[in-house]
C-alpha cells in the first residue's frame, strides 16, 4: 500500500500489486499502480466568494501532491494547470423590482402647472456589463410634458438641463441611447420629470406612470428576470407641499470667506485629535488634521400655496457639522 497525500491534506492509500519470488513476496516498485482522484468546485459558493467574479474571468486550478522516494526523502509533483472561463449570467432590478410589477416607489404632489421629480435607480447585479432599455409612459397621458434626466449624484433632481428623453401626452418616453451599466452592483440612477399642466383643476389623484427596464442582451437572463417595471404616482394639491433632497456636494453660491468649497467625497481619512473648529469666516480648506466634505440639502414648494417649513437633519456619529444657509 502506498500512501497519497491530496492538495487539500487528506490521506488516501493506493494499492500495489506484489510479485512472486522463492522466498515469498516483495512489493513492486513505489508507483507500480495507479489511481485517479476527482475532486469536485462550486462555483460561485459563498464561502469560495465573497463577490461573483467578473464574466470571462479565467480562473486557473493546479494540483499538487507530496511523497516520499525509496531514500525517505519527501517529494512533490505538481500537475498540470486547468483553466476556467467564468460565462456572464444576467440579473438586475430596477429599484426594489427584479420583474415585471404595478408596485408604486413613488408618490409626489404637485399644484397646477408644477414640475415634480421622481428618482430612480437601475442596479445590474449580474456579473456583467449590460445595456438597459427605460421606458416611461403615462396611464392616462395627462401630463404635459414627460422626461427622464441623469441623476448620478442620487439627489433626486436632474444633474444638468439636458434630458434624455421627452414626451408628450401619451407618448412613450424613451431614454436614448440604452445605458451601459457594469455588473456587480454597478448602478444608473436617474429622475423622471412630470410636469402637470397648468389648466389641471381639483385635488388628489392626478396621473401615474409606468417605468420598464429591458435588458440590452435577453439570452443572459432567466424568466421573470428578463424585464422590470414599476409605478410613479402623481397627485394634485392646491395647498403647500415641500420636497427636500439631500447630496454630498457643493451648492451653488459661493464658499463662506471667499475660499473653494472642499471637495466633495463619500469617504477618506478621518479627522485627528489635533483638528479643532475652524469658523466659516477662515474658509473650510481641508487640511492634515482636518477632513471637510460638503452635504447640499435642497428643499422647494411644488404645491399651491404657500408654507412654513421646518428643516432638521440628524448627523451620525463620528460627524460634526456647521450649517450655511
Amino acid at each position: 500500500m502506498f500512501p497519497f497525500i491530496d492538495n487539500r491534506g487528506e490521506n488516501y492509500v493506493i494499492p500495489t500489486q506484489p510479485t512472486q519470488r522463492a522466498s515469498g513476496c516483495k512489493p513492486c516498485a513505489p508507483w507500480a499502480g495507479a489511481a485517479a482522484l476527482t475532486l469536485g468546485f462550486l462555483f460561485g459558493s459563498p464561502a469560495a466568494f465573497a463577490a461573483s467574479p467578473p464574466a470571462n474571468t479565467v480562473i486557473g486550478n493546479q494540483a499538487s501532491a507530496s511523497y516520499s522516494d525509496a531514500a525517505g526523502t519527501t517529494q512533490v509533483a505538481t500537475s498540470n494547470l486547468v483553466q476556467t472561463t467564468v460565462l456572464q449570467v444576467g440579473s438586475f432590478t430596477l429599484d426594489s423590482v427584479n420583474q415585471v410589477t404595478t408596485t408604486i416607489v413613488n408618490t409626489k404632489s404637485g399644484a397646477a402647472g408644477a414640475t415634480v421629480y421622481a428618482p430612480h435607480v437601475l442596479t445590474n447585479t449580474g456579473n456583467g456589463v449590460d445595456t438597459f432599455s427605460l421606458t416611461v409612459k403615462a396611464d392616462a397621458g395627462k401630463f404635459s410634458r414627460v422626461e427622464v434626466f441623469a441623476d448620478a449624484d442620487g439627489n433626486g433632481l436632474p444633474d444638468s438641463t439636458t434630458s434624455l428623453c421627452s414626451a408628450a401626452g401619451t407618448d412613450v418616453c424613451t431614454v436614448t441611447p440604452a445605458q451601459s451599466v457594469p455588473g456587480n452592483n454597478g448602478a444608473f440612477r436617474f429622475v423622471v420629470a412630470y410636469t402637470i399642466p397648468g389648466s389641471a383643476a381639483g385635488t388628489g389623484n392626478f396621473d401615474a406612470a409606468t417605468i420598464t427596464a429591458t435588458p440590452g442582451t435577453p439570452a443572459l437572463y432567466t424568466a421573470p428576470n428578463t424585464s422590470a417595471a414599476d409605478k410613479d404616482e402623481v397627485k394634485l394639491a392646491t395647498d403647500a407641499v415641500f420636497n427636500v433632497t439631500k447630496a454630498i456636494g457643493v451648492p451653488l453660491v459661493a464658499a463662506p470667506g471667499g475660499g473653494a468649497w472642499p471637495a466633495p467625497s463619500a469617504s477618506g481619512s478621518r479627522s485627528s485629535a489635533a483638528c479643532t473648529a475652524t469658523s466659516w469666516t477662515a474658509g473650510l480648506a481641508s487640511n492634515a488634521n482636518c477632513q471637510y466634505s460638503v452635504y447640499t440639502l435642497t428643499f422647494n414648494n411644488t404645491g399651491g400655496a404657500p408654507g412654513k417649513f421646518a428643516l432638521s437633519d440628524v448627523l451620525p456619529a463620528g460627524l460634526s457639522a456647521t450649517p450655511r444657509r
